[in-house]
């Protein structure tokens, strides 16, 4: 999370938020565990709303999904030569044998 989210999260101006943090990182910890609370409650929803795309069909969602699920990696290579970019997207090393079923 950035500093803004947290401070904002929280409910405490900027300055509160860096004159506390500045002072004692315990309530930066405080405001963190606060903030993981919070969304851990929201997990099961979100999870439900990917599932949700997933099955209407949106590759996105479905990417994301397997992803998350630690199911799909792929790695991302670029390269440049006189004014040429090259962009190389394929499966992690690895990635290929795990679908071989």
């Amino acid at each position: 999370m950035t500093d803004k989210e947290i401070y904002q999260t929280v409910g405490i101006s900027p300055t509160t938020f860096y004159k506390w943090i500045s002072t004692d990182d315990k309530i930066l910890r405080y405001a963190e565990k606060l903030i993981d609370k919070y969304t851990d409650k929201e997990l099961g929803a979100v999870w439900r709303a990917l599932i949700r795309e997933c099955k209407k069909g949106d590759v996105r969602a479905i990417k994301l999904y397997f992803e998350l699920k630690g199911k799909y990696r792929q790695s991302v290579e670029t390269s440049m030569s006189a004014g040429d970019i090259q962009i190389n997207i394929s499966p992690a090393s690895g990635a290929e044998a795990e679908h071989e079923d």
